[in-house]
């Protein structure tokens, strides 16, 4: 799972769906409103995919209904859809729909989704897009700090005091590997072709996957999370104190 399974209430539910999609790189808002032959509609999602030829547009429609979805809400839903233009619907749910409303979008471009298979259905985009970027774009900054051959860096060192080189030269030993590492998600686009790293494919299950970062990552950050985005959080949050680190002995960050 990327994110968690259980809502407050729906606008929880729009807004987590909602960001997903901005994390694969669509535009995507809450509550839009959109013209229509009879007027205006809101919609709970409303996202578009820029990088398409067609710049493709997204109606989701979310219920936190603890009871399955009528074919009523959908036979509603359709007229959203031909109204707006849309080009792909999607009913996120709670616990699906009736069989009902299943066989009425059969064939069509709605899709009726439980979160849970909504995020499924994205997770190799938001692996890829989103989460490998990020931790390896966040990685590289610190990095700049650990290589062996950063002039600029070297040259920074050069003005510290004694007590300071010490300091950086203590830094730069603790966590030169482990940066070496998490830098790799983001070369995953530009160095490896197919043949990645097995912890850089995109996994079967967040224990699979921390059982792979276990031996490097598990020495410095507690991995105990119930989620990938929460994995991802922790990722950032230990990258970004790393570097707070370094930033604090050349009073900023070097590279700026």
């Amino acid at each position: 799972m990327i994110d968690r399974e259980e809502f407050t209430d729906w606008h929880d539910l729009q807004d987590s769906v909602c960001r997903l999609l901005q994390d694969v790189g669509l535009i995507a808002n809450t509550e839009v409103n959109i013209g229509t032959p009879r007027g205006s509609v809101e919609v709970d999602v409303y996202a578009i995919d820029m990088d398409s030829l067609d710049n493709i547009s997204y109606v989701i429609e979310c219920k936190n209904w603890n009871t399955k979805i009528p074919q009523a809400i959908v036979h509603s839903f359709t007229t959203v859809m031909h109204e707006t233009g849309a080009n792909i619907g999607y009913l996120i749910t709670k616990r699906g729909l009736q069989s009902g409303a299943e066989s009425y979008i059969k064939n069509t471009n709605i899709h009726g989704l439980t979160y849970e298979e909504f995020q499924r259905r994205y997770f190799s985009a938001w692996w890829d897009r989103y989460f490998c970027p990020t931790v390896g774009d966040a990685a590289y900054r610190v990095h700049l700090y650990t290589e062996p051959q950063n002039t600029r860096c070297w040259h920074a060192y050069e003005t510290l005091s004694l007590e300071e080189k010490i300091k950086f030269q203590k830094l730069r030993g603790k966590y030169s590997a482990i940066i070496s590492f998490l830098m790799m998600f983001s070369m995953k686009r530009d160095f490896f072709i197919n043949d990645y790293p097995s912890f850089l494919e995109v996994p079967k299950s967040l224990s699979e996957q921390k059982e792979k970062m276990n031996l490097i990552v598990s020495p410095y950050m507690d991995m105990n999370c119930s989620n990938f985005r929460d994995l991802h959080a922790k990722l950032l949050e230990f990258i970004t104190g790393t570097e707070n680190e370094f930033n604090t002995i050349f009073g900023g960050y070097m590279c700026d």
